[in-house]
């Protein structure tokens, strides 16, 4: 747990993406439980996500975070019966969230076809979000008696799910400011 608050924290307070992944290849190679092995596995996807709100080049932060995308939907998808599992799809909901508002500091400098192409991913993004916030929120709201964190959890991703649909509109309408 301490080597995955460090990896985070490398990632996070100095964007040392390439740094925390070698803690975490390290803390692997220790033969760690099944539960804790899909922990590892998860936070090494999410690095990428918090190294790249770090980062003040838009593109650069675009490409970290299309890294995170990529390493988050292959791990859902390699491991549908990991414990973790919602937990992933939360971040991945969550760094398509920080993805969008990315691209949209890169629409500031954008025109044409590279603008385009931009918008054209935010949307991608956004729509994969929704159907993934959706799909958790109809699965915690299955569970006839709901602990508070689950409750939370729920409340949570309808926020969310409010969020992405705004960002639906703004970038439907072309507007990068619409409030």
């Amino acid at each position: 747990e301490a080597e995955l608050a460090f990896a985070r924290g490398r990632a996070r307070d100095w964007a040392f993406v390439d740094l925390a992944q070698g803690v975490l290849a390290d803390v692997a190679k220790q033969r760690p439980s099944e539960r804790m092995a899909e922990q590892i596995e998860l936070v090494r996807c999410e690095l990428f996500a918090i190294g790249a709100k770090q980062l003040d080049d838009p593109a650069a932060a675009n490409a970290m975070f299309e890294q995170g995308y990529e390493a988050l939907n292959d791990y859902i998808d390699s491991n549908p019966d990991a414990a973790n599992r919602g937990d992933a799809e939360a971040s991945l909901v969550s760094l398509s969230e920080d993805y969008a508002a990315s691209i949209d500091a890169a629409l500031e400098e954008a025109a044409g076809e590279e603008a385009e192409a931009l918008r054209s991913r935010k949307t991608e993004l956004i729509e994969d979000a929704i159907a993934r916030t959706e799909t958790l929120i109809e699965e915690l709201s299955d569970i006839s008696e709901r602990n508070s964190e689950q409750n939370f959890t729920r409340w949570t991703l309808m926020l969310s799910k409010g969020d992405l649909y705004a960002e639906m509109a703004k970038t439907l309408r072309g507007d990068i400011n619409f409030k």
